[in-house]
């Protein structure tokens, strides 16, 4: 989940994400230099490497984080896939996402 702030109404700021059970199938997308796209917005992508000191934002998307994580990950899909270009992947629906119900997080802001 990430905390996200409407602009044009200056100071309301909500919790999104995706919060209910679903499924989806993946798709290779050119965002960010390549990330999995989950639906519209919501994406898999590479996250910081060290997200304890590096600030990073995701709005409810999935990062992989740490060390080279993101080009481990893809180098895994493309192992337990057989298959090494990504957009065929997405193509041939060869992921999928599945996710779990978790409620949002209540919204806390410190003044």
């Amino acid at each position: 989940f990430g905390v996200k702030r409407n602009v044009s109404k200056d100071i309301e700021f909500r919790v999104v994400g995706l919060a209910e059970s679903q499924s989806h199938k993946l798709k290779w997308v050119d965002y960010m230099g390549g990330s999995w796209q989950v639906m519209g917005n919501w994406l898999i992508h590479e996250g910081a490497e060290n997200p304890t000191k590096q600030a990073w934002g995701a709005l409810g998307c999935i990062e992989v984080c740490g060390e080279n994580a993101w080009n481990k990950f893809n180098e895994l899909l493309k192992s337990l896939t057989n298959v090494d270009d990504y957009n065929e992947m997405g193509k041939l629906e060869l992921l999928t996402v599945e996710y779990l119900p978790a409620p949002r997080p209540a919204l806390r802001i410190k003044k």
